[in-house]
């Protein structure tokens, strides 16, 4: 059987130094970066997993894709995708052009690895 991506459930982390207040949106960041992970908050420490989930689910097959619609659509429609901080995109981007995986087709659009020729 082929291994699906599903929500999954998910005890919230409730432990926290006992000399700190309780900070609930600490504790959800704690969790969500626990194994097994759902948000990244590390771009360049995880990017290379980040970004063969980006081409495999955001790219498909397309020969490229607008950003915005990539940001805008895609990421938002593609529950598979992590979770990455609001600018992570733009990071995982900006590494990608660096080391020339992705390219920056210019009008706003933009080619991954796995369609370029």
């Amino acid at each position: 059987m082929q291994h699906e991506d599903v929500l999954r459930a998910k005890a919230l982390d409730s432990s926290y130094p006992a000399n700190e207040k309780y900070d609930g949106e600490k504790q959800v960041i704690k969790t969500l970066t626990s194994d097994p992970m759902k948000l990244y908050t590390n771009i360049p420490e995880n990017f290379d997993a980040l970004k063969a989930r980006a081409e495999q689910l955001l790219f498909g097959s397309q020969d490229d894709m607008l950003e915005i619609d990539l940001k805008e659509g895609m990421m938002k429609q593609k529950t598979q995708m992590p979770w990455i901080l609001s600018k992570g995109f733009d990071e995982l981007k900006q590494i990608a052009y660096q080391r020339g995986i992705w390219e920056d087709l210019g009008n706003g659009k933009m080619k991954g690895i796995n369609t370029r020729t």
